[in-house]
């Protein structure tokens, strides 16, 4: 285990991840750029590359925004496992 996770796992965690208005709309955001480049995210990179537990909220938003974006169900290769995979269908229309 590093000391990077030690240190998560010691409560720390939320000095870096705050539950404000802020860093969500930077996660959206950022979520969108990536999407935008044509990439899919599925939640685990979303934790990885913008420190977001919450995927499924944060397409919640950018949906209400008027993205269309698709939900697709992974499931591993064992079957055991299912996670879902999002990819932006199209860009919103601009006004």
């Amino acid at each position: 285990m590093t000391l990077e996770q030690r240190w998560l796992m010691k409560g720390n965690w939320q000095k870096i991840f705050r539950k404000d208005f802020k860093m969500s709309e930077t996660q959206n955001q950022q979520i969108l750029d990536h999407l935008k480049k044509g990439n899919s995210i599925n939640p685990l990179e979303a934790l990885n590359l913008f420190g977001c537990f919450r995927l499924s909220a944060r397409i919640h938003n950018l949906r209400q925004d008027g993205h269309d974006i698709i939900k697709r169900t992974i499931t591993s290769d064992h079957g055991d496992k299912h996670f879902a995979e999002y990819t932006l269908l199209k860009l919103k229309e601009s006004k």
